[in-house]
Formats: C-alpha cells, sequence, structure tokens
C-alpha cells in the first residue's frame, strides 16, 4: 500500500458548502511549483490522468444538472450557477457559483461519497481546491468539509454537538470562522473538546489571528 494518495483536485470534498454567502469555487491558474503532481501539469491540464489523482472537478459539465449528477446528493441547486470568473492564466472557462440569501435559503452543497464508485482512501490524502468569497459577512459553514462515515453515506450527516465514537465519523473543514473572516480547520474527531454544557462543536486547531481569506 502507498504511503500516501494525492488528491490534487480543482475542487472536492465530502461536503462543498455555500450556507451564508456567495461562494465562487473556482479553476486553479497554472502551477508554478517545481516539482511534485502539479509541475507535470501546468495549469493542471491532464491532471484527473495521473494514477495519484482519484477526483477532479473542472466545472465544465456544461449544464448544471450535468454537474449535479457526478454527485450523490445536491441541496438547491437552482442557487448554483456557472460563471466566467477565473484567475488570471487559467486554462478553465468558468466557475461554480454558489449563491446564499440571507433569512431566505441557507445555500447550496454538493455532496461526494468516493465509496460509491470505487475511489475510498485509506491512506492520506490532500486536497487542492479554489474559492473566492465576494464580500465581508458572518460565517456559518461555508467551504469544503472532507472525511469519512462508516458505513459510507450519500448525504451529509455530521451530527452536530456530538463527538465522534472513533469507528463512526469524522470530519475536517476549512472555512471562515469569524466575521473578520479568519480562516481555520473545524474538525470533529474522537478526542476533540467539548464545551463546559457538554456539547460537543467542531474544534478549531489553528488559531491564527492573521490567517484571513482574501476578499
Amino acid at each position: 500500500m502507498r504511503a500516501s494518495r494525492i488528491a490534487v483536485l480543482s475542487l472536492i470534498g465530502l461536503l462543498l458548502i455555500g450556507s451564508a454567502a456567495v461562494l465562487l469555487l473556482r479553476m486553479p491558474k497554472p502551477a508554478t511549483v517545481t516539482d511534485g503532481i502539479a509541475a507535470r501539469y501546468p495549469g493542471d491540464v491532464g491532471i484527473e490522468t495521473d494514477p495519484e489523482v482519484f477526483f477532479v472537478e473542472r466545472f465544465d459539465e456544461g449544464t448544471i444538472a450535468s454537474l449535479a449528477a457526478r454527485y450523490e446528493d445536491v441541496l438547491n441547486q437552482g442557487d448554483l450557477s456557472f460563471v466566467a470568473d477565473v484567475p488570471p492564466g487559467s486554462a478553465a472557462s468558468s466557475s461554480l457559483l454558489m449563491t446564499a440569501i440571507g433569512g431566505v435559503r441557507s445555500g447550496a452543497h454538493l455532496f461526494k461519497n468516493l465509496a460509491a464508485d470505487g475511489r475510498a482512501q485509506d491512506d492520506t490524502v490532500y486536497l487542492r481546491y479554489y474559492v473566492k468569497y465576494r464580500s465581508p459577512f458572518t460565517p456559518h459553514h461555508n467551504g469544503v468539509w472532507m472525511g469519512g462515515a462508516n458505513p459510507p453515506l450519500d448525504w451529509p450527516n455530521p451530527q452536530a454537538g456530538t463527538r465522534p465514537a472513533g469507528d463512526d465519523r469524522f470530519i475536517v473543514a476549512t472555512e471562515p470562522v469569524t466575521s473578520t473572516m479568519r480562516l481555520d480547520n473545524y474538525i470533529y474527531w474522537k478526542d476533540m473538546h467539548g464545551d463546559p454544557n457538554g456539547n460537543y462543536w467542531g474544534n478549531d486547531f489553528l488559531q491564527d489571528a492573521g490567517l484571513r481569506a482574501p476578499l
């Protein structure tokens, strides 16, 4: 068994969420690294053919219905659209726009169960994605979540406020966690810490006040 599985992805996770703002999920600009997988595929062109890459999302399906067909669960499909806003120099022609309307709808998500088509991973997994937040807002789970469930599920089931037992589930998310757009990890795992009331909310690992999502 390999020591690690490399997931160099335009965008993928167990759960892609846009729940309280406008979330633009983008294709990357050409790689400038000199080693590793990205160096072999400038602009990620052809990267999906690499044996160490197990999922790539380019948002080039043509229709939102075709995009949705690649995922096991889609929330508020009507709040998804393709836009031509891509990073300069990108090989892509479109990005995915997720829109939420405060007090009306909680946004959209795409959920991919890798086990459903034989791509479950039991080694170290690396995720790369690109996201653009259009303006400051008060965030509530706006980012990419990855994790696992036993048994695998075709829909998100985070069981907020409870601690995993160790053999049932775990979640690792990257997202803004404050109104200043501070970025952090948001993690559920068996040794997580709870609050004084006995609830277990995702623990933030980084706690770096200077790490903020650019707008």
